[in-house]
């Protein structure tokens, strides 16, 4: 997760609350950088009910930062006819793991299918340009593993 400025803004903060002091910050509501976030002055953030909202106040220069999860800025811009350029992460604030769930009904077997599917294509190199495409970014991703599974 990530504070976002737009290109044209030369300014980095070397931290949350220099950022907080240097402008607002646009988050959308019940997503991980809200709860990030919760010790920044409410007047500080900018809540809206969806992503794009929040990245077009960053756009339209309504807010100084968006914060994101960075494997959703791709989406977002792209859904609002924006290059990844009009953007430059600024400050990281957390790193999250990604991960598939599957209930714990589900054959070991399955579970074991999957992981191979997933090693393989990891391995291949084909899950980074996938990542790539979507994303817009490096997977940089460790090498899948199953964390549990039911016996």
């Amino acid at each position: 997760i990530q504070l976002y400025a737009r290109m044209d803004d030369d300014f980095t903060p070397a931290d949350l609350s220099q950022a907080a002091a240097a402008g607002n910050i646009a988050i959308y509501r019940h997503s991980p950088a809200q709860r990030l976030l919760r010790d920044i002055a409410d007047e500080r953030l900018l809540i809206s009910g969806f992503p794009q909202y929040s990245a077009r106040q960053l756009l339209h220069k309504r807010v100084r930062y968006w914060c994101q999860a960075e494997i959703a800025v791709k989406g977002v811009l792209r859904q609002l006819d924006q290059p990844l350029t009009a953007v430059r992460p600024v400050l990281e604030l957390a790193h999250l793991r990604l991960y598939l769930a599957f209930s714990s009904g589900t054959d070991p077997a399955r579970v074991e299918a999957w992981h191979k599917a997933l090693l393989a294509l990891q391995r291949s190199g084909e899950f980074d340009a996938l990542y790539f495409e979507w994303f817009g970014a490096k997977a940089s991703l460790p090498e899948a593993e199953v964390l549990w599974h039911s016996h």
